[in-house]
């Protein structure tokens, strides 16, 4: 499945609603119910299938977290079936990152690639891949 392109798309595009009905994912609505002025939010799981969408308080698609190693009743998803590059290590990824000249930041366990567009954070716990977060930039959300 394709993941960056879904992002910057409204919830409700032909393209979303598609992975929405494709998967069987309900939306659910996060409001500020406690008034502490947070924006709304908007999330989509897979749990079976190992993602997560969240819409910003616009309705477009600002975040994808994609659960390489099952966590919180998330199946593993295998990054090979995704357009995302999946690593072995950080130290693969950075090597990866240098090697093509890209721009990134890393911190303890963890490897951020940022593009024009979007950034692409990966996760590492206990020395292996564990999960990918695609944001979308925000000079371009909604």
């Amino acid at each position: 499945m394709n993941f960056l392109p879904l992002l910057g798309m409204p919830l409700k595009s032909a393209e979303v609603i598609e992975v929405l009905e494709h998967f069987e994912m309900p939306v659910t609505y996060d409001f500020d119910r406690l008034f502490e002025g947070s924006e709304d939010l908007y999330w989509s799981e897979s749990w079976l299938h190992g993602f997560q969408l969240r819409f910003n308080e616009v309705q477009i698609l600002d975040v994808v977290f994609l659960y390489v190693a099952a966590r919180s009743n998330f199946s593993p998803i295998d990054l090979a079936s995704t357009d995302v590059p999946s690593y072995d290590s950080l130290e693969q990824a950075r090597s990866a990152f240098e090697n093509a000249d890209q721009n990134f930041e890393a911190g303890d366990g963890y490897i951020k690639v940022l593009g024009a567009r979007h950034a692409v954070h990966y996760e590492f716990r206990d020395g292996a891949l564990s999960l990918v977060t695609l944001m979308l930039n925000k000079v371009n959300k909604g």
